[in-house]
């Protein structure tokens, strides 16, 4: 922090903090000697999925099967381009 703040990128160090700290509850934060590891909640996909998929729809105006047939052919073409396992992997696009 001490570099980005003789850099001009942030303005106070660790001015973040409290807000953080209040927002999100104990259990997202692991604390060690060292470091501050926070893990961000996530709702449950399965809960989600159906208002998530309603709210995408109305957005972009295309439904979830053009979005899928789409996702599919940028794989394809290898515009998309996975990285690690399957679990805790992702899409990316490659340089």
């Amino acid at each position: 922090m001490r570099i980005f703040r003789d850099l001009d990128m942030v303005e106070y160090l660790g001015s973040g903090m409290p807000p953080i700290l209040r927002a999100y509850p104990r259990e997202c934060f692991h604390f060690s000697e060292n470091f501050t590891r926070m893990v961000f909640p996530f709702p449950d996909s399965e809960k989600t999925s159906g208002k998530t998929t309603e709210k995408t729809t109305e957005k972009i105006g295309v439904s979830t099967r053009t979005i899928e047939r789409t996702l599919k052919t940028l794989q394809k073409q290898g515009a998309l381009v996975r990285q690690g396992p399957d679990k805790g992997g992702r899409w990316q696009i490659p340089p």
